[in-house]
């Protein structure tokens, strides 16, 4: 799991467009999110600025292995 945070800016016509996010690997828990998130509204204040943050899942599953070779040798 990881949380993103993406910053837009405001233009002249008052139209927000994507200006910069973080990466994938920056915030990998809540509070990481919390405390960038609170010094990006600090650096970035609204209404110049548009901070969204979203959280991204990861799911794996478990696999029969030799499902997985029969597949592989079948094709």
């Amino acid at each position: 799991m990881y949380y993103e945070i993406n910053i837009a800016k405001r233009n002249a016509k008052g139209e927000y467009h994507h200006y910069f996010a973080t990466a994938k690997r920056s915030i990998t828990t809540i509070e990481k999110a919390e405390e960038i998130y609170g010094e990006l509204s600090k650096a970035f204040p609204e209404p110049e600025y548009n901070i969204m943050v979203s959280k991204f899942e990861k799911i794996g599953s478990l696999i029969d292995v030799n499902t997985f070779k029969n597949e592989k040798n079948n094709n």
